[in-house]
């Protein structure tokens, strides 16, 4: 089942010119939910298209590969309880 979940970078970078990375969960066109996932990175490392942080992304921000598993891992998760809640049919899986 395809669900409405997909990473989505802030577009207010923070002090010190990261951005966050949020999971980004739409019941409806009304209802969305940003889960934070804690990973930040500068916005210009981020491919909007493929939704992946970029492989040429500095060391000091942490190793792109790895950063992007996590990721997928934390996609993955919500996948799994949004669909969970869905199942059970649970009126408001985002507040699940």
């Amino acid at each position: 089942m395809l669900l409405p979940i997909k990473p989505v970078l802030d577009r207010r970078p923070r002090r010190d010119g990261t951005s966050l990375i949020y999971i980004q969960y739409c019941h409806s066109s009304e209802k969305r939910v940003l889960l934070c996932t804690s990973l930040a990175i500068p916005t210009r490392y981020w491919n909007k298209k493929t939704q992946r942080i970029s492989p040429n992304l500095p060391e000091q921000y942490g190793n792109a590969d790895r950063l992007n598993l996590e990721l997928q891992l934390m996609i993955r998760s919500t996948e799994d309880i949004v669909s969970y809640a869905l199942s059970q049919k649970i009126d408001s899986p985002w507040n699940f």
